[in-house]
């Protein structure tokens, strides 16, 4: 049987003893934290776990009320198999650009990543470029999607810049579902897997010297 966020907070509560305070997640570099304070415990805790079986939930509760590292390997173990079990709904994916196609693209890139599966790709909706700082690319662990700029599907962007890019996103692909909650977004292990990009140098180089200029036209041509 499934519960609700208060159901299960009932239930944690009466094992703990103590109040707990339930807040229900879809975060995926934080499924379970727990805080405990004047009597009360703090549980932020992943939506998969509503659904968990008895086994899990009482691992679950051991966790909340004690901590442990079997409790907390009972219930990681468990939603790694629920998450991988349920994979989020992809929005519609569109690739092939006016000017680059972003799946040929990935597929160049990917030859430096051996043995790993690619994630989706695709170019990010086209709006009315602003004056805020324009993010070249991003990248969604939930959905495993890497999102480029439209922007940058443009004559004047070299290929060598757009696999420069997606390589970057891969690095978060690679190294986000087991980065540790203390290491920096872009520290060490991130930096080198950067630096094996062969098109670091040219894409450092074109954004230097050509990207803004190229973001300040597309802009007066939109005003």
């Amino acid at each position: 049987m499934n519960h609700t966020a208060d159901s299960l907070a009932e239930t944690l509560s009466a094992h703990a003893g103590r109040p707990v305070l339930l807040t229900v997640t879809r975060n995926l570099r934080s499924w379970v934290s727990v805080r405990r304070a004047r009597g009360e415990i703090h549980a932020r805790l992943h939506e998969a776990l509503l659904a968990a079986p008895r086994p899990v939930l009482t691992a679950l509760a051991g966790f909340v009320a004690k901590g442990g590292r079997t409790h907390a390997g009972v219930v990681r173990d468990y939603l790694r198999q629920a998450v991988a079990d349920h994979p989020p709904r992809l929005p519609r994916l569109t690739p092939a650009g006016r000017h680059h196609h972003l799946g040929a693209l990935l597929a160049e890139v990917m030859h430096h990543f051996p043995g790993h599966a690619a994630p989706a790709i695709t170019w990010g909706q086209r709006r009315r470029p602003g004056r805020s700082r324009v993010r070249l690319g991003s990248y969604n662990p939930r959905q495993r999607l890497i999102r480029l700029h439209p922007l940058l599907d443009h004559p004047d962007v070299p290929p060598f810049m757009l696999r420069y890019v997606i390589h970057h996103e891969m690095a978060h692909h690679l190294l986000e579902h087991d980065r540790p909650r203390s290491e920096p977004m872009h520290g060490p292990r991130f930096a080198a897997v950067e630096a094996a990009c062969p098109d670091l140098p040219a894409a450092r180089r074109w954004q230097r010297d050509h990207l803004s200029a190229h973001l300040q036209r597309l802009r007066r041509a939109h005003a």
